[in-house]
């Protein structure tokens, strides 16, 4: 009998994971399966049959930009998907187990730090499961450019799960030899993916280091590290000759004109009113889920107001670095760490501050 108003109470939250969960799964697969290789993966393909994936890899650095570590790992993708559509599928269902288990990493370490008394580190898959049924949602629009299109996958999306098992270590508790080593060489090939995404890692970690007043003391020393890694795998592609040829067909640069185009890239994702009403049905299930489960909306305002604002800052020094090299507005795979960084800053606001807020409460 004891049990019966609990599982009342639990019903309904339960429903709505269950829902979100296999809802994104089928939308998924379907894309997944229904997707075709786009022009640059033809490219791509074209260029590994004819060559090892190590030439491929090179020619690409020397002639196309300066991404040697994404070129090594997509001329090594096409080598093996090359000329077979099933194993598309196949690629796309590893991407995102990879994405779900380097999260659920992160999760189990960020928890583990910041929230040690939450109840949620007992339900980490679970929780890596929904969030991401979460981000692929809200990042809807970005969907083709970042999950299913190969050679841009194996960019951003391969680019976030590298710096998540990198942060999963960099906040953890593990021994000294692991912080100074493994975290830096993941943050290398994670920079070395993406130069938006590694100017992004910087300032997280430069934020964090700023807000818990960590900037010049010991502990900001595997931090450093992490940012000498990125920093390796930036110089590695600004010297390539890739990316002198590829900014020698973009137009001409300019800061005001990138500063616009920065704004506009922000407001973008309000302005498209087709996915704007699923968007904000999905923070509504949140916050749902939130009053069911810990019976209210608990949120620490202070944090909050320092989170939100260390986002948007973020949010558009990387957008202008972007706008202003493409002289346009960002394109959505490139806002990919940004949509990801907003669905944890969601949930870090009202499901981990909130238990952790309603625990103290009721002490």
């Amino acid at each position: 009998m004891t049990d019966k108003p609990i599982m009342k109470k639990l019903f309904k939250p339960l429903i709505i994971l269950l829902c979100v969960v296999f809802a994104g799964m089928f939308v998924y697969f379907s894309w997944a399966y229904a997707d075709k290789l786009l022009a640059d993966d033809l490219w791509f393909e074209h260029v590994a049959d004819n060559n090892n994936f190590s030439d491929a890899a090179m020619l690409f650095y020397q002639n196309v930009n300066g991404r040697l570590v994404s070129h090594y790992f997509t001329c090594a993708v096409f080598e093996v998907i090359s000329h077979r559509p099933a194993l598309y599928v196949v690629f796309n269902v590893l991407l995102l187990i990879a994405f779900i288990v380097s999260l659920r990493f992160l999760l189990k370490n960020y928890l583990q730090r910041f929230y040690p008394q939450s109840a949620l580190r007992n339900k980490l898959t679970a929780l890596a499961i929904v969030m991401t049924a979460f981000y692929y949602y809200f990042f809807f629009e970005g969907r083709i450019e970042t999950w299913y299109w190969v050679s841009s996958a194996t960019v951003y999306i391969a680019s976030l799960i590298a710096a998540m098992f990198a942060f999963g270590f960099l906040i953890g508790q593990y021994p000294n030899k692991i912080q100074y080593t493994v975290p830096p060489l993941l943050f290398f090939m994670a920079g070395g993916f993406s130069e938006t995404n590694a100017v992004l890692y910087v300032l997280l970690m430069l934020l964090y280091l700023f807000y818990n007043k960590h900037l010049f003391s010991n502990k900001a020393i595997p931090y450093y590290f992490c940012m000498i890694g990125i920093a390796g795998g930036l110089v590695i592609n600004l010297l390539s000759g890739g990316l002198q040829s590829r900014l020698g067909w973009l137009p001409e640069h300019d800061f005001l004109y990138a500063f616009k185009n920065a704004l506009h890239s922000m407001v973008v994702p309000f302005l498209r009113l087709k996915h704007l009403p699923f968007k904000i049905i999905f923070i509504a299930l949140l916050l749902i889920y939130v009053k069911h489960y810990y019976g209210r909306i608990s949120v620490n305002i202070k944090s909050v107001k320092f989170k939100l604002a260390g986002f948007l800052i973020i949010c558009f020094i990387a957008l202008y670095i972007t706008c202003y090299l493409l002289s346009d507005i960002s394109p959505d795979r490139a806002m990919s760490v940004l949509y990801w960084l907003f669905v944890f800053l969601l949930f870090d606001v009202f499901v981990f501050s909130g238990e952790t807020a309603v625990t103290e409460n009721t002490k």
